[in-house]
């Protein structure tokens, strides 16, 4: 499949999310969902970008350290869960500063209290208390307070290093100490740089439409979706999240539809689109295969429609300016 038939079946998915996927009871519901769908896609997409951090100031500051945090919170659980712990604990892990505090040191009186759910939290609402993400998080804090002394605030990310350098800027997160390879690239990606988060849901689906293959030279014809997880035949060779020969082909596979998508014809496909094509297809790819989300206006999960009774998930692109089935 070319360049150009990667963006006919882009359009198509990201037109079945918005039309389909937003089913309501009635034609007026349809409108409400759809338009709920629309207003998240762009607030992320508009708060998906580089300037928006450029500055020093306290206000930078802060949501610098909030996307810092909280994507730890989202590695490895279902988003409900994240979002619930966010919500929970935000009151005091939105200040760095707090964790300054020698009681945060294993074993130490918060980091029980957090643990345990005692203390300042113990009438808070329904958290993961996770020792190895709090660890990171006292770590990653103390580091922040530190470089705030002298440097801004995206410098911290970046390393210094140019917003285009993306492989050295996840490397330098990597060696400060930032969790793991996906969670780098999602506060990467949600802060504006150019990639995406290519999480399982992503990734198997480039795997299924054969997109993966195409992109890897020496992929071995019998890899099965098991696989992207370490749950195949062929152990940890090709795991989504820890091997970068596959989430970079992810993130290059992304990058060239985004680019060459025409934003006009993105446009008159739904008749909005957002100012971010990047962070804009990350979030098509992922709610076509999501769970139901009532806030974000989704009704139906497309990905196992697509693939009702056997059906091969390509097959499923046939609409008017997609691929026919049978290409």
């Amino acid at each position: 499949m070319n360049l150009q038939d990667k963006v006919k079946l882009y359009r198509c998915l990201r037109k079945r999310v918005y039309e389909d996927a937003t089913a309501g009871a009635n034609a007026r519901e349809h409108k409400v969902n759809q338009s709920q769908l629309e207003n998240r896609v762009l607030n992320i997409c508009n708060g998906a970008s580089i300037a928006n951090y450029q500055r020093n100031t306290p206000a930078v500051q802060s949501a610098v350290w909030a996307h810092m945090w909280q994507k730890i919170q989202y590695a490895g659980i279902r988003t409900g869960l994240a979002s619930s712990t966010i919500a929970s604990v935000g009151f005091y892990f939105n200040d760095w500063t707090n964790f300054d505090n020698p009681a945060w040191d294993v074993g130490e009186s918060l980091h029980k209290n957090f643990m345990e759910r005692t203390g300042v939290f113990s009438n808070v609402g329904r958290y993961v208390a996770n020792e190895v993400k709090l660890n990171k998080t006292v770590k990653l804090a103390r580091k922040y307070a530190m470089h705030l002394q002298s440097q801004a605030p995206l410098s911290f990310v970046t390393g210094n290093h140019p917003a285009a350098n993306v492989w050295d800027i996840h490397a330098h997160l990597l060696d400060i100490g930032y969790t793991r390879d996906i969670t780098a690239l999602h506060l990467m990606m949600d802060l504006g740089f150019k990639v995406i988060k290519p999480d399982i849901v992503v990734t198997t689906l480039f795997f299924k439409l054969g997109w993966l293959h195409q992109h890897i030279p020496g992929l071995p014809a019998n890899l099965t979706v098991d696989d992207l997880t370490g749950e195949g035949n062929y152990g940890g060779m090709y795991v989504y999240n820890t091997k970068q020969t596959i989430y970079k082909a992810v993130i290059d596979i992304a990058l060239q539809i985004a680019n060459a998508a025409s934003q006009q014809d993105l446009r008159n496909d739904i008749d909005w689109v957002s100012n971010n094509p990047t962070r804009e297809l990350d979030i098509f790819f992922v709610k076509f295969d999501q769970s139901l989300e009532t806030d974000w206006g989704l009704t139906r999960t497309l990905s196992k429609e697509a693939e009702a009774g056997g059906r091969k998930l390509r097959d499923y692109f046939d609409c008017d300016f997609c691929l026919p089935a049978a290409a």
